[in-house]
């Protein structure tokens, strides 16, 4: 092979030492690697906002199969609560309340679990047939329910014992591992001949 034939394969040389214009182009990679982190850092963000919607989309799903199951479970675990006071069945209701259950009660202090187990062991929550209640309102938030209505209960204890009451109560529940607990409770005893607004 002659000199003219090895000088065609040699890259051209505008300086001493260095390629020229046309081997420069060719070593060229298609997307620098500034360009390329641009790029990424484009993608990044909106990669991460596809996540989070769909996360987001996935999490109203849940929710909305949540309220589905809690309109016809939550029912019968309010039912539950009923039954385990009146048979003062605590090992019922330690599954049914919540450990940090609080109760702002119709005698004007707030208990906890531990408290309203110690009344129902000193029967001051025995009723004569029991307490029903009339549920007026129930909303769903997530996992959380709120239900709100009336008690009408009838105590075998206490300077009411044996008249009819009334209360205004609000229950709040939390859904965790398949099933309804009860983490808050609000009742206040009320007449209901008396009218305030």
């Amino acid at each position: 092979m002659g000199t003219g034939a090895i000088d065609a394969l040699r890259p051209p040389i505008d300086e001493p030492g260095r390629p020229g214009p046309a081997l420069a182009a060719r070593s060229r990679p298609l997307v620098s690697l500034q360009q390329g982190n641009f790029m990424f850092k484009i993608a990044k963000p909106l990669l991460l906002l596809l996540l989070l919607v769909l996360l987001l989309a996935c999490g109203l799903a849940q929710a909305q199969e949540l309220d589905a199951r809690a309109r016809q479970q939550l029912p019968q675990a309010a039912e539950a609560v009923g039954r385990a006071i009146r048979a003062h069945d605590l090992v019922a209701l330690d599954k049914l309340w919540s450990p940090k259950l609080l109760v702002n009660s119709p005698d004007n202090s707030v208990l906890t679990r531990d408290q309203v187990f110690g009344a129902i062991k000193a029967g001051m929550l025995d009723y004569e047939q029991g307490t029903t209640f009339e549920l007026e309102r129930a909303e769903f938030y997530g996992n959380v329910a709120v239900t709100m209505g009336e008690d009408t209960y009838t105590p075998t204890f206490g300077p009411e014992k044996g008249k009819r009451l009334h209360r205004r109560a609000t229950n709040i529940w939390q859904y965790s591992d398949g099933a309804w607990v009860l983490i808050a409770r609000q009742a206040t005893i009320y007449d209901p001949a008396v009218k305030h607004y």
